[in-house]
């Protein structure tokens, strides 16, 4: 089965994502919560989480760097800076206290939880070489255009067209925690506002 990578667009508008860890006891949690690393050092939590038997997923991009002196340098860098996700089927306290990790993200007394679709969406646009291939910038929206999301959870809700920059990958991630402003959604659930 060939998974398409959908399109991805930002939109400016009010949701609350929901959580699932409300019935569990404080430390005991089960799926994939976020991390949030020290700056730049996302890869030695990774090790250090790998150490502990926790399983991590640290998305990657290539970027392409230019110098004013017209010279190119390609990285490879985390898709979401200073953020990992662990998988944590157990207590998820000692993941907080890793070398490398700054804290856990939280909603309320709990850590927020990302679904098993959500990282498959992710997953589903890496290449042969592990890497994210994001989509084109340009998809037929003009920055600042209104639109209307015609399918999903927010049929009907207009917002805001925001594209996508490395910046706002982060604050996506963010606001998909529990944050009211923006929100990640394929572009082939958007139409046009007339």
């Amino acid at each position: 089965m060939e998974l398409n990578a959908p399109s991805l667009t930002l939109l400016k508008i009010g949701w609350t994502a929901s959580m699932s860890a409300a019935s569990l006891p404080l430390d005991m949690v089960d799926g994939w919560i976020v991390a949030r690393t020290k700056p730049n050092r996302e890869m030695w939590a990774a090790e250090n989480l790998s150490r502990q038997n926790f399983g991590y997923y640290l998305p990657r991009v290539a970027e392409v760097i230019r110098f004013r002196d017209g010279i190119k340098q390609h990285l490879v860098k985390p898709l979401f800076r200073n953020y990992i996700f662990v998988w944590v089927d157990e207590n998820w306290v000692p993941v907080s206290y890793t070398f490398g990790i700054a804290g856990v993200m939280m909603s309320g007394t709990h850590p927020a939880h990302i679904t098993d679709e959500e990282i498959a969406k992710i997953k589903a646009l890496e290449g042969k070489d592990g890497l994210v291939t994001l989509p084109d910038r340009y998809n037929g929206f003009a920055t600042g255009e209104t639109v209307r999301i015609k399918s999903g959870l927010l049929a009907g809700h207009r917002g805001i067209y925001r594209g996508m920059s490395a910046e706002s990958r982060v604050h996506v991630l963010l606001d998909y925690l529990g944050h009211k402003t923006k929100v990640l959604i394929g572009d082939r659930d958007l139409e046009h506002c007339a």
